[in-house]
Parts: C-alpha cells; structure tokens; sequence
C-alpha cells in the first residue's frame, strides 16, 4: 500500500502551537483518493475471486486505520475532539454489519405493515435530518404501531409530525406510541397525525393544563378504549372531544379527568336507552358507538336546569345523585359553550371544510406546526448541531457500510456458486452495478465514499493550550 495518508481539513482552535500542528499534520498527508488509487491497483493484481475479496478487505483495513482520526493527527496534537466523524471512520469493519442489520429489520417492518421498502428507507432517511430521530428509532416507531394498530401506512405518514414533537418535548419516539395509536384507532385519524397533536398542545398551552402538552397528550393515550366507542370521524367531533378533556384537564388532576371522559361514555352506552328516553332521540348509532358525545353531555345539563329552574344546589345535588361525583359535577358545571370555542380556536393556522350542516368536517393544517418551529431553533443549538452532525455521520456509515456489504455479499458460497451481482450506490446515489469479478472499480467506490465523508465531515480539533507557553505582561 502507498504511503500517503489523507488529507483532511481542519478547524484549529487554540494557541500559535496549534497551528504548528496543523502544519505537521498537512505535510504528513495528502489526498484520500490517493489511498483508493493504491487500494485499487492493489486488488487489481489479486488473482482470484476469493483472494480479491480478502486482499481488498486488507486494504480496506489499513485505509480505514490510516484515515482514523488518531492516525490522521499522527499524535501531533491531543486532547482533540472528532465531531460525527469517529464513528464513520470506524465503519468499514461495523458498518457492513450495521448495513446488514439496519436492511434486514427495515425489510422486516415494510413486509408487516404492507409498505414499499425504497420509500420507507427514503422517508425515514429524510426524517433523519429534519426532525434529528435516528433511522433506527423511526422503524421501530412504525413496527410498533403496525402491531398496536395495523396502520402502517399511518404510522409512516405520521413519521415527521412525531419526529418534530419527539424533539421539540425532549420525549423518545417510543413515548409517543400509546398517544399516536389512541389518535389513530380512538380519534379515528387514520393519515398524518400531526394536526391532533398540534391541537392538543395548542389546547395545552391556552388552558394551563396539569403537566402541560404532556399530560395531556398521555391523557389521550388512556382514553383509547373509551375513545374507541365513540364516533368521532369528523374533524370538528374529534376538536370537541379533545377540548372536552383539555377543559376538564384545567381543574383535576390528570387522572380525574380521564375518569370523567370515560365515566361519560359508560355512562351513554350503559344507559342509553334512559339517555334516549330523557332526550327523545337516538344517542347510540347504528354500529353501537355514542354519537356526537359532547352533545349528549350538554343536553343533560340543560335537562337538569330545566327541571329544577333556577335552583342551582338542586341540580348539583341531583347531577351527583343520578351519574356519581366525578361524572355529576362535571355535568353541573361544565361550561360547553367553552368547550365549543375552545375546539373551534384549535383550528387556527388550518384551512377547514363544512359539511352541509355547518360542521368542520376536515381540516389541513397549512401553517408550520410549533413543535417544527421548536425542533428548529434547538437545531440551532450547540447540542442540536451536535445531533445533526451524528445524524450526517450515521447516514454516510450506512452508505459506505452497504458498499462494504456488498463485498461480502459477492462471496462465492459454501458450493461454489458465485452470488448476484451487488448493485452499489456512489456518493450521488446513482446506481453502480459491478461484477465480482470487477475488484478494482470497488475498491475505487470505497476510497471514494471515505473521501467524500472527509470533505463532508472534517472533524473540529480543540487543543489545551501549553500551561508553560508564554503569555506576555
């Protein structure tokens, strides 16, 4: 192999000794390309197909020791910090099997949840820089929600809104999978999720709910089995509801009102035809689930006021006697034209649909939501940079790590019968067919995708100035 080492730029902070060391470490290195260069003459002379492979895979090795960051410094310089790129310059050992195990449970979770592989991989590497969520934690948020709900499809669609809410709260993607299955199979949201949980932190944040959007969005979680008897297909029903809790939320503890909403519809299903008696009309529809809840809960408290006119120690006492505590007083007290104009503000920065009756049937958020705004100023941050520089990093350790793969992929089998030819990507993405036969060209592929990933990701060296160095007066 040639002696010359890659050159790769640096970012020098510290004393004038520093940039000594900067001096060094440019004349002991030269181009990357050149070690491709050196790495493909020298499986060009290899022979056989087997040898090829482990000739290159030496060669390989030995770049990949040359272009780490302590051997790139030559231990000029210490007490150095190697941003993202450390664990690209480790990759082409793990990377192959980080490729392989990343390909395979991808693979896995687009067969389960009926997806097309490529535009799972493509979103999930597009949410990756955006919303700063590892590509890892993305599959298994959809593989989760495909067993939980069997909206794949869902799930991958609600990829980005999820990802922009994870790290504008600080939360796991994994936190948020009881909160987006309740939205999915309660709310009946079956797309993108991102509108309900834009409105419930919406709501949140107006109302001064207990624990915030959190709490309530958890709250929204333990609601699923109650939620699910409800018919709230419609955009302005699924508001309503939402604000019903959040308004609740504003007094009780979390806990308390979660047992309110669901004594509600226990309430409806159980005695529905008590509630259809006192009301004179249908409350339960025709697939058994309670229609237009909120409405229900109105009418009943507007029946109690009408029955005892004005006296309001009556109402409350017979709201407790005929539904329980926490039910009874929340019919006493509750205030549904809030609720309602809470549900309608919910909506702001949308774009909404009527139907005949006046009501918000759909709605399409057209503004930015606040959790992409807050997931954008912390990729401003030191830590966000941070973040999105491991993400670069990741990105480009699993395309090199499939270049690596397919190298061990082209090995004849156990029988002797030579594998299919490894389709390659360059560092634009275009497809490369190459034949095993073909060692050269992809020892060149390698050295170039390493190349890029230097120029891309040049790591950032900080040095702790010499105590003895002179300071003047």
């Amino acid at each position: 192999m040639a002696d010359d080492r890659a050159v790769i730029s640096a970012e020098l902070e510290g004393t004038a000794a520093v940039v000594s060391g900067a001096k060094k470490i440019s004349n002991a290195l030269t181009q990357a390309e050149k070690d491709a260069k050196a790495t493909e003459k020298a499986a060009a002379k290899t022979g056989d197909a087997a040898g090829g492979i482990r000739g290159l895979g030496a060669e390989v090795d030995a770049l990949r020791s040359k272009i780490s960051p302590q051997s790139l410094l030559g231990g000029v310089i210490g007490g150095f910090v190697a941003s993202g790129i450390s664990q690209v310059m480790g990759m082409v050992s793990a990377a192959a099997d980080k490729a392989q195990s990343y390909g395979e449970t991808t693979s896995r979770t687009a067969r389960r949840a009926g997806l097309d592989l490529g535009s799972l991989r493509a979103t999930i590497k597009g949410n990756e820089v955006a919303t700063l969520q590892g590509a890892d934690a993305q599959n298994d948020f959809i593989a989760a929600l495909q067993r939980t709900t069997y909206n794949g499809k869902g799930a991958q669609q609600s990829l980005r809104s999820v990802g922009y809410a994870a790290t504008a709260s600080g939360r796991d993607l994994s936190e948020l999978v009881p909160v987006v299955a309740s939205i999915q199979s309660g709310l009946q949201v079956k797309g993108d999720v991102g509108d309900e949980l834009q409105r419930l932190g919406d709501l949140a944040q107006r109302l001064k709910t207990i624990g915030g959007p959190q709490a309530l969005q958890d709250g929204i979680a333990a609601l699923r089995p109650a939620l699910e008897q409800v018919n709230v297909a419609t955009a302005g029903a699924r508001a309503n509801v939402e604000a019903f809790f959040a308004v609740l939320s504003q007094s009780r503890k979390p806990g308390a009102a979660q047992a309110v909403v669901t004594g509600a519809v226990g309430l409806i299903k159980g005695r529905a035809i008590d509630v259809e008696r006192t009301l004179k009309r249908n409350v339960i529809g025709d697939n058994g689930e309670v229609e237009k809840p909120l409405e229900v809960l109105e009418d009943l408290q507007k029946h109690l006021r009408a029955r005892y006119k004005g006296n309001k120690a009556a109402q409350r006492r017979a709201a407790i006697a005929e539904f329980g505590p926490e039910l009874g007083t929340a019919i006493y007290s509750t205030d549904f034209s809030k609720v309602k104009e809470e549900g309608l503000r919910s909506f702001g920065g949308s774009v909404i649909q009527l139907d005949r009756n006046g009501d918000i049937q759909d709605a399409q958020r057209v503004a930015p939501s606040t959790a992409q705004e807050e997931t954008e100023a912390y990729r401003l941050s030191r830590e966000g940079r941070r973040q999105a520089r491991q993400v670069r990093a990741d990105q480009v350790e699993r395309s090199v790590g499939d270049t690596a793969l397919a190298v061990r992929d082209a090995t004849p089998s156990v029988l002797g019968e030579p594998a299919a030819p490894p389709t390659l990507r360059s560092g634009t993405g275009q497809a490369l067919t190459l034949r095993i036969e073909d060692q050269a060209a992809l020892a060149k592929s390698i050295g170039q995708e390493t190349a890029a990933a230097l120029r891309a990701e040049p790591p950032r060296i900080q040095v702790t100035p010499d105590p003895n160095q002179f300071k003047g007066n």
